[in-house]
């Protein structure tokens, strides 16, 4: 990802969590921070930021930090919260190489102490909004991807390696899965161009759907599932080219492409 976009997504990230935060300050520097993490930045962020803003010992090393960066850069302490300060501060730490080598000691230090916990991902978008995820590597205990409220996620090009992920969407929502696997103990799943509604189990192999809990496949295609069937065998969907209902054998998980007996359309999953 270009430096420059990934710094205004991590302010524009931070400056949300500011505002609803009374234990978050400097946006600019704690956005920077964010925009150092290897990862992009909606996957770990709310991670780090809740150990930067709650961990007495993360909080004082970094203000010492911050400190070292003010003395080195005067210009950075009188400036207002902005994407043109977070350059400032990185034009800083990136000339200093003992403030960027103690920096990086102290992020690694915190992002190895949440990963050895029970860590969590969540990807929450509601209320008429679109989020994407791309090419990223998640890896953590639990993950939920949801969309509520006439909202929409992409997932694409992307590995979640968990023991459990859900994917739920809710009031004319959908999670968009694509050219994406999910990794767990017993196995792994694939979605590529995979539409989702509803209340949706991914754990190892198995795809387990809740109440209500749908698929798409191909344009226009569509299963559905009643009450919770945590390991199907079969789903009835509709043909997209003759409209047709056809029968599809999932116990091996969703195949890449399915034939329709009828029109023998080609219905990519």
């Amino acid at each position: 990802m270009d430096i420059s976009k990934k710094l205004s997504e991590a302010y524009e990230y931070v400056k949300s969590k500011v505002s609803t935060s009374k234990r978050l300050e400097n946006a600019s520097y704690t956005a920077f921070l964010v925009s150092l993490l290897p990862i992009p930045v909606v996957s770990q962020s709310a991670a780090v930021i809740d150990r930067i803003s709650s961990d007495a010992n993360a909080k004082r090393d970094l203000e010492a930090v911050w400190i070292a960066i003010s003395k080195a850069n005067a210009r950075v302490a009188g400036q207002e919260d902005s994407i043109a300060r977070i350059q400032e501060i990185a034009a800083t730490v990136n000339f200093n190489s003992t403030i960027y080598n103690q920096l990086n000691s102290i992020l690694s230090a915190i992002t190895s102490a949440i990963a050895n916990e029970n860590a969590e991902w969540e990807v929450l978008t509601k209320n008429w909004s679109f989020q994407a995820v791309l090419n990223s590597l998640v890896d953590v205990d639990h993950a939920s991807i949801a969309a509520i409220n006439h909202s929409h996620n992409l997932v694409q090009n992307t590995q979640i390696h968990a023991k459990k992920t859900q994917l739920l969407a809710d009031g004319n929502s959908s999670n968009i899965v694509d050219k994406t696997s999910f990794h767990g103990k017993d196995g792994s799943v694939s979605m590529n161009a995979i539409r989702t509604q509803g209340p949706i189990q991914v754990e190892g192999a198995s795809i387990g759907f809740g109440e209500n809990g749908m698929i798409a496949f191909g344009e226009g295609g569509m299963v559905g599932f009643g009450p919770p069937q945590p390991r199907p065998t079969t789903a009835n969907g509709t043909c997209s080219a003759c409209n047709r209902m056809i029968t599809v054998d999932i116990r091996s998980g969703v195949p890449t492409q399915i034939q329709c007996p009828y029109c023998l359309a080609i219905l990519k999953t």
